[in-house]
């Protein structure tokens, strides 16, 4: 697994990689104020040599409307992801958690659980 921790530390904004072999989980935490580039990080693990059958992201953010629906912002990034799934009382300043798919072709936000934003 050395080979995918150098590989997504690579990646443009990423601060630090924790690796969870017996939950098969990969922790990512952006560098402050920096964007990971969500779509690089299948095609960083392929060339680690592992093919991943797809990838779960969970993000703490806020969701918006937008002329075409829902869109995501993942906590501190300026870019917003379309996204689906129903937020009642949607008005931007309510805490979301997406579940992020990523594929090679792209990816899927399902906004998963609303709350009130983490103060702090």
């Amino acid at each position: 697994m050395k080979g995918v921790e150098d590989a997504l530390g690579r990646l443009e904004g990423v601060r630090a990689i924790r690796i969870d072999l017996q939950k098969n989980l990969v922790t990512i935490t952006p560098a402050p104020d920096r964007v990971v580039d969500l779509a690089r990080i299948p095609t960083a693990i392929e060339r680690a040599g592992f093919t991943p059958e797809g990838l779960r992201i969970v993000a703490r953010g806020s969701a918006e409307r937008a002329g075409d629906g829902v869109r995501f912002r993942i906590a501190g990034w300026p870019v917003t992801y379309p996204a689906q799934g129903e937020v009642a009382g949607l008005d931007g300043s309510l805490a979301v958690e997406a579940d992020v798919r990523l594929t090679v072709g792209g990816l899927e936000l399902r906004l998963t659980k609303v709350g009130e934003p983490e103060r702090g």
